[in-house]
């Protein structure tokens, strides 16, 4: 937990007291387990949203075989590139952007004892997490919030390291620990110019 955390949290066990419950704040998403804050599974929330507004998608269930998530591919009509997501998640952790038969068998390798889903790749230039409201028993209802997403990047300057550049990246400097789990080595490499 970050210093930042630290007041939001003392926050949260003071409302948690008022409300007598620790995730009262869940009743402010009540289709969604635990209102989002952890633990939901993408499965759910898929039942929830209309199909003409989601992309192709199918549910590879836990153990399956490489060769049944292939079948599961072929069967949905899917073609490459897909994306491939747990269905239990967050912050991109385990998302992974699947080529060819042979990436869809190696993330199924990687990820034999979980669900997940594979999607269509969609690929617009922006996305962007919308949050809407709608007031119980009125029709009131709206957008509070837009939020642009951004994939995490760096950009060489031909001196130093992919691991110098997460450092000195504020938003990569968060998830340094799984940058080095998944490259390793690699981030002793110096990117050139640009």
């Amino acid at each position: 937990m970050g210093l930042t955390s630290i007041p939001t949290f003392f926050y949260w066990l003071y409302l948690s007291a008022r409300a007598r419950s620790f995730f009262g704040f869940s009743a402010t998403n009540p289709g969604i387990e635990s209102g989002g804050m952890i633990g939901e599974l993408k499965e759910d929330i898929h039942q929830l949203i209309p199909n003409d507004l989601m992309p192709l998608t199918a549910f590879v269930p836990a153990g399956t075989s490489e060769e049944g998530a292939v079948q599961i591919f072929q069967e949905k009509g899917f073609e490459y590139p897909i994306i491939a997501k747990p269905d239990i998640g967050g912050r991109g952790v385990g998302v992974r952007k699947i080529k060819n038969e042979e990436g869809l068998k190696a993330y199924q390798r990687d990820q034999a004892n979980v669900a997940y889903h594979l999607q269509a790749f969609v690929d617009y230039e922006i996305e962007a997490g919308v949050m809407h409201y709608q007031m119980p028993d009125s029709e009131e209802s709206g957008i509070i919030s837009v939020t642009l997403k951004e994939f995490l990047s760096i950009t060489g300057d031909g001196v130093s390291t992919c691991m110098d550049l997460i450092e000195d990246n504020p938003r990569a400097i968060l998830v340094k620990d799984t940058l080095i789990e998944k490259y390793g080595e690699r981030l002793q490499r110096v990117l050139p110019n640009g």
